[in-house]
């Protein structure tokens, strides 16, 4: 509601980094200079993606940049804490768990702020298809990621996020795009190149998948 979408954007791409930070402090994992370069990276090429919309500077804009900041840390936290804390429990219990707690949380907060009328029918389609993909879905694969490949490069996904944006924008609401964009855009997945590093040693794979 006070920020501008771009600088909210850049923001956002930030939870990598934290990720990385609190991995190194918490976790004791060293990290090589490839991922720390490649989050540099994203941060820069959501800057560039996003482009930058000066705003004028107010309580309300501060504890926003925050708020929002605070957010892309306890992201990066929670990532680094389900990697240590349930290394042993299902993706699906973490799932539902996850969204039993929110849900919990929100309700007290739901009740006392209800809708005057009810929703249209596209209004609840997009709702339900947000609750069921963009979050139950995803919150397994987030889950199964984080026990697999470690909280840093699954976090790693923020910076796709714009990405997403620019091309539902370009669909849906005939966004128009500049040379920026596709700058931005060869930077973000150059960043994520050199932060997942997916190559694997034969040995460390099992026979049976060799085979």
């Amino acid at each position: 509601l006070n920020l501008s979408a771009s600088l909210a954007a850049i923001i956002n791409s930030t939870t990598p980094l934290f990720s990385v930070i609190i991995s190194i402090l918490w976790l004791k994992e060293g990290k090589n200079m490839r991922t720390f370069l490649g989050i540099i990276m994203g941060c820069i090429g959501v800057g560039i993606l996003v482009g930058w919309s000066p705003i004028q500077l107010n309580v309300k804009v501060i504890l926003s940049i925050v708020a929002i900041s605070l957010a892309a840390l306890f992201y990066g936290i929670g990532g680094v804490y389900s990697k240590r804390a349930f290394q042993d429990m299902k993706s699906f219990d973490l799932a539902i768990g996850q969204q039993l707690g929110a849900s919990i949380v929100l309700l007290p907060f739901a009740l006392l702020d209800m809708p005057n009328k009810l929703p249209s029918i596209g209004v609840t389609i997009s709702v339900l298809g947000l609750a069921v993909f963009s979050t139950s879905v995803a919150y397994l694969l987030y889950f199964y990621l984080i026990k697999n490949i470690g909280p840093t490069k699954t976090v790693s996904v923020t910076l796709l996020v714009p990405i997403f944006g620019i091309i539902w924008g370009v669909l849906f609401l005939d966004e128009r795009t500049s040379l920026s964009t596709y700058i931005g855009l060869s930077v973000v997945l150059m960043s994520i190149l050199l932060v997942s590093n997916t190559k694997q040693k034969v040995s460390n794979i099992p026979e049976q998948v060799v085979k």
